[in-house]
């Protein structure tokens, strides 16, 4: 099953960040949302597969996909 989810886990990652970064460029603000769900899964996949080297990248994905979605938010909200 683990190696199972190791081989399979960055493929469903990847195309789920592909659609998150077309959902911000489309200036949908569920996007830093879905991004940060993704991020959720590279917290997972990194201690499985042993690739402790993407650990900082995956902390400042998330660091990034956080603020955006608090900026975006309110910004909408100033509107």
């Amino acid at each position: 099953m683990k190696a199972m989810i190791v081989a399979i886990l960055p493929w469903v990652m990847s195309a789920a960040t592909c659609l998150s970064l077309w959902m911000a460029g489309s200036k949908d603000r569920r996007a830093w949302l879905a991004l940060l769900g993704v991020q959720v899964l590279w917290f997972v996949w990194v201690p499985l597969s042993g690739n402790w080297g993407l650990m900082p990248g995956v902390v400042a994905y998330t660091a990034v996909a956080f603020r955006n979605h608090v900026r975006w938010k309110r910004e909408s909200r100033d509107a």
